[in-house]
């Protein structure tokens, strides 16, 4: 059975070679590719073409008063999954899978634990220059997702596929709801290592600003942390006050990566490693 797969192309790369190689790595590895997008957009990229590999799906929620540009709502996609009732694979549009990773094998994951619990996989990439001279894990994200079932808490509009820090609000707030956290030793995941700095420091320091306040909201609802994960709590605690206490921005910044670090640590330490038991063959 086809994997569900959610992106949101760029209308003016999407017909672009490297765009296209994307989508064919998607459904060479088992996945049915599906793009959400503004109404706007919708007609832009009809206008232009896309490959008819991928399906176009209309993102009903309008955030261009946010962004000044229509971002899709991670809760569009969600809502859109829940209602099927079927899990989803969702991924950055310019990822490439590798030629031997099975999105359904992926889908098939169960390690141990609670058995209401759902399972979320997550993938750190692989960067690579064009010459392929040069092949580096990318430490600071996530851009591969795979949910068993959509999260349970309502996610506010302004977090959006691709705007910084929804990479870690997915699976925080899913360790925090009960999911188990897979994650391959390998990434099998690659991205070409020449995309511009798509977001300027002040929409990266508000988007980790709203991400704490919405993983506080959370963590307000639950017991305590096991001890081990105190350095998170506090963290994530120390950055939803700061605008309240008036903190610099220098010093805000410095609080928002230790809690980008944080996330990371948190992330790996919860997470059951798979490993892969064949190397993975570049797309």
């Amino acid at each position: 059975m086809l994997i569900p797969l959610a992106t949101s192309l760029v209308p003016k790369t999407a017909s672009d070679p490297y765009t296209l190689a994307c989508i064919r790595s998607w459904r060479l590895s088992g996945c049915a590719p599906l793009s959400f997008h503004s109404e706007s957009e919708l007609a832009e990229l009809g206008a232009r073409g896309t490959d008819p590999g991928i399906a176009l799906v209309e993102a009903p929620t309008d955030t261009t008063d946010l962004y000044a540009k229509p971002l899709v709502a991670l809760e569009d996609i969600f809502g859109y999954f829940d209602r099927q009732g079927r899990g989803f694979t969702l991924t950055n549009a310019d990822i490439l899978f590798a030629r031997n990773f099975s999105a359904p094998a992926m889908a098939d994951l169960r390690p141990d634990g609670p058995s209401d619990a759902g399972v979320l996989v997550v993938s750190r990439r692989k960067n690579f220059t064009r010459s392929l001279d040069e092949v580096t894990v990318y430490e600071h994200g996530f851009d591969l997702f795979h949910l068993s079932r959509r999260l349970p808490d309502a996610i506010p509009r302004r977090f959006c596929l691709g705007v910084p820090w929804w990479d870690y609000l997915v699976p925080v707030a899913g360790l925090l709801r009960g999911f188990t956290l897979v994650q391959f030793r390998d990434p099998p995941i690659y991205h070409r290592d020449d995309a511009p700095v798509a977001w300027s420091m002040d929409s990266w320091m508000r988007a980790g600003v709203d991400c704490a306040a919405f993983l506080v909201g959370i963590l307000d609802t639950l017991p305590p942390l096991p001890a081990e994960d105190a350095a998170f709590a506090d963290a994530l605690r120390r950055v939803h006050g700061a605008e309240a206490a008036g903190v610099a921005q220098d010093l805000l910044v410095h609080w928002l990566h230790g809690l980008s670090t944080e996330c990371r640590a948190l992330i790996d330490r919860r997470s059951h490693w798979i490993e892969a038991t064949v190397p993975w063959l570049h797309p």
